[in-house]
């Protein structure tokens, strides 16, 4: 059994292991690594103070109006995706969900 494994470790007395002089050897790293957080930190406020959050939130259709929010798609909240094979328009704003006799 002992030849298929090799041979066994030795018991060392005075062996310390590898815990006796470690330390920290990343700290440059850490410090980079806190400057990115606070650069996505400083992003986020910056996005949030001069930002409008309803860019996002709101649909837009495919002349860039924004439903429900712009002139004209103020009762228009809904965005309707039409097959894009049989028409070019992909998306036209809506008042609420469509039915089959809509499509």
């Amino acid at each position: 059994m002992g030849k298929d494994y090799g041979e066994p470790i030795r018991y060392d007395p005075n062996f310390n292991g590898p815990i006796h002089n470690r330390s920290c050897t990343d700290i440059l790293w850490l410090i980079v690594f806190i400057i990115f957080l606070g650069g996505w930190g400083y992003v986020g406020y910056y996005g949030f103070t001069k930002g409008s959050i309803e860019k996002i939130l709101a649909p837009i259709d495919s002349k860039g109006r924004r439903c429900g929010l712009d002139s004209g798609l103020e009762d228009k909240k809904y965005l309707m995706f039409f097959n894009i094979a049989k028409c070019l328009s992909p998306g036209t704003p809506i008042t609420g969900c469509p039915t089959t006799q809509d499509m």
